[in-house]
This record gives C-alpha cells, sequence and structure tokens, in this order.
C-alpha cells in the first residue's frame, strides 16, 4: 500500500490540532488524544514544580520534586509525544487494510485483507496499552506533586492528575474495544491481563 502523508501533529498550530481532531477523520484518533492528553499532565506538573521552586518554604520538598521533573522530562513528555505521531501511523495501517478489505473484488483478496487488518490491529492496540501504562504512572507522580507542590498551584496539580487518568482510562477503553476483534488467544489473553492490572491500579 502507497504511505500516506501524515503530518507532524504537535506541529501543527493548536487551532490546526484541534480541527484535526474534530474534523471526522480516523487520524488522529482517540489514542492520539489519550496521548496528548497525557503530555498536558506532564506540562502542568512542570509548572506546579517552577512555581514551587521559587516559594522558600517548600524548599525541604524540592529533592523529591526535582526527582519527578526528571522523570517527567526525561522519560514521561518523550514518551507521550512519541506516543501521539506513533498511534495516529499504525491505526492508520489498520484503517487502510480494512479499506482494501471492503474494496476487494474476490474471496482470496478479500480474506488476505481481512488477515493484514487483523494484525496491524495488534500494535494499534499495544499502543494505546502502553499510553495507559504510562498514564497510571504519571498520575502517581500528579498525586506527589498534588501533595509536595505549592498550594497556591493546586488547581494546576489537579488538572495534572485530572488528566493523567483520563489519558489512562481513555486508553484502556480503545485497548478494551480492540480486544471484542481477537478470540482469547494467548496474544489476547496477556493483553486484557495487563488491561485489568492498569485499571486496578487507578480505580
Amino acid at each position: 500500500m502507497e504511505q500516506p502523508n501524515i503530518p507532524n501533529f504537535l506541529q501543527l498550530p493548536t487551532q490546526e490540532l484541534l480541527d484535526q481532531f474534530g474534523a471526522g477523520r480516523h487520524k488522529p484518533g482517540s489514542g492520539s488524544a489519550a496521548a496528548l492528553l497525557g503530555l498536558v499532565s506532564c506540562k502542568m506538573m512542570q509548572t506546579v514544580i517552577t512555581v514551587t521552586r521559587r516559594n522558600a518554604g517548600y524548599a525541604p520538598n524540592m529533592p523529591q520534586l526535582n526527582f519527578i521533573e526528571s522523570r517527567l522530562t526525561g522519560h514521561d513528555e518523550p514518551f507521550f509525544r512519541e506516543a501521539v505521531q506513533k498511534d495516529s501511523e499504525q491505526f492508520d495501517r489498520y484503517y487502510r487494510a480494512l479499506e482494501a478489505k471492503r474494496l476487494a473484488r474476490d474471496e482470496p483478496e478479500r480474506n488476505r485483507c481481512a488477515e493484514l487488518a487483523r494484525q496491524e490491529l495488534m500494535p494499534a492496540t499495544e499502543i494505546p496499552l502502553g499510553i495507559a501504562r504510562q498514564a497510571a504512572e504519571t498520575t502517581e507522580r500528579g498525586l506527589s506533586v498534588y501533595d509536595l507542590g505549592v498550594r497556591h498551584a493546586r488547581g494546576d496539580s489537579g488538572v495534572a492528575v485530572s488528566a493523567a487518568l483520563s489519558s489512562c482510562s481513555g486508553a484502556l477503553f480503545i485497548v478494551y474495544l480492540n480486544l471484542r476483534t481477537f478470540r482469547e488467544g494467548r496474544w489476547a489473553q496477556g493483553i486484557r491481563t495487563e488491561a485489568d492490572q492498569i485499571l486496578d491500579l487507578t480505580a
């Protein structure tokens, strides 16, 4: 299949990015939106840590907050940035396989495209599972920032925690939805088990 021209979504102006999400197309889709929420969470936490650093009364909390910030900037934020794009690119491959199946001229071609779509849906399920896994960790960092950060920035901390939780729950929703396509083989069972564990952690 010819590779489509997919823009780098995070390099788009904000209004254009939002319009892309609202344009009724399959990309950027729900997985990319979940990753974007995770990225917003990271940025809100960075703001709280920066504001807290300016308040001398919170100096005893700064070693832990500095460590959290290093994890946010060195791991969480790069992960979510990559996932915004990666999810859209992978889901597009799945979508194009479904389109090829719909346009197939005979049964053998239809079966071939159906199997290709099934194979493409597997990484399209693993990516949101990874988003959920990462968002669960980011939520824990957000709770720590809420407790340790300056009190007058708790609105920002609350948004950070809420965004991370939304990232996690939204990504899990995608995972469970995609699993309906698969029978309970070893791969599907492993994905479902991990999704259930993440759900339990964030319940």
